[in-house]
């Protein structure tokens, strides 16, 4: 590799590898989720939350701690804290409630979720919110996609999928069960097909999305690196034999792996992955086909359920753990 180009940033190194500007991010230790608007990024690490400058990168605010009290937050594995900006403030979700900060990373107030037990991430969309949450009919339970309004009340409900779950037996990446928001729409793919629904914000639907789409098989290959995967993780390991028993393996991936809204586009993450990136389909937020492009991506597994990535302004924007160096990077790369 070529020796990188360096240079100053007010109080930050920068430089440029492959194409891409490179941030590094000193303060952070193990991130959970990434997200940006026009003026800030937001990175959650564990019960800590930061806020840095879009413009400089300078760090602006660090807050959080684990607890139950005001401005405290409970996390669990596979529930970090996720921020969602809003025009004036942003709110973080963790386990059981939502928390409200102003732009300047300073607390304002909170309100008890119960959402799905409390562990449901919410999108805000108009006055209210939506989120995925559970029903159960005939001794059969269901994820279902609902509208709530401001205090977190039921309004509609917008589809639903059968649980991967059902008595001890769990499907491995059976069907999507995801969801995104733009300014006036929700977006949900709940089917193992490539099949995406876009209503607006009082739920009604104004279109599917439904592309011809080649189906991506599920190989021995990959149950043993979700295998292995299982075994090794810190959360699982302990149940590695239970899992390993009454796992049931797909014949194909979902179609669809990941939803991210962005400025006027609709970024649709396959499974699908070459020479270290990956598929992506994107459309318009009324289900216009733009185009299909990989982007600089790849999992270390096909079961992660978050991503260290996030879109905008036609900006990929990735944090990567530099091995050598022991800490994380921020990358910085357009998309054409």
């Amino acid at each position: 590799m070529s020796k990188p180009c360096v240079f100053i940033l007010t109080i930050l190194t920068v430089w440029f590898v492959c194409g891409a500007k490179v941030i590094p991010l000193p303060d952070i230790n193990k991130p959970n989720t990434i997200s940006v608007n026009s003026e800030f990024l937001a990175i959650t690490d564990g019960t800590t939350f930061y806020i840095y400058s879009l413009k400089d990168f300078s760090l602006i605010k660090k807050y959080g701690r684990s607890g139950e009290g005001p401005g405290e937050f409970i996390i669990y594995p596979n529930l970090p804290l996720r921020v969602k900006f809003l025009p004036d403030k942003f709110f973080v979700t963790s386990l059981g409630k939502i928390s409200y900060f102003n732009l300047k990373g300073e607390y304002l107030d909170e309100r008890k979720n119960t959402i799905a037990f409390g562990a449901s991430e919410v999108f805000p969309i108009g006055e209210g919110f939506a989120a995925i949450s559970f029903a159960s009919e005939e001794k059969k339970t269901f994820l279902t996609a609902n509208i709530y309004d401001s205090q977190l009340k039921p309004v509609k409900e917008i589809g639903r999928g059968e649980l991967p779950i059902q008595g001890q037996k769990f499907r491995v990446l059976k069907k999507s069960f995801l969801m995104a928001t733009a300014k006036n729409r929700i977006i949900t793919s709940l089917s193992e097909d490539f099949i995406i629904d876009l209503f607006d914000y009082a739920g009604n639907k104004i279109y599917t999305i439904k592309p011809e789409y080649e189906k991506l098989k599920f190989t021995g290959r990959h149950k043993e690196i979700v295998l292995n995967y299982f075994k090794t993780n810190v959360n699982t390991r302990a149940y590695f034999d239970m899992i390993q028993a009454n796992v049931l393996w797909p014949d194909n991936f979902p179609a669809v792996r990941y939803l991210i809204t962005a400025d006027k586009e609709l970024y649709v993450h396959t499974f699908l992955e070459k020479d270290d990136k990956t598929e992506f389909y994107i459309f318009d937020h009324n289900g216009k086909f733009l185009s299909k492009k990989w982007f600089p991506l790849t999992a270390t597994n096909p079961v992660s359920t978050t991503f260290l990535y996030t879109i905008h302004d036609h900006t990929l924007y990735r944090l990567i753990e530099d091995d050598e160096r022991e800490e994380w990077d921020l990358h910085i790369t357009g998309i054409k």
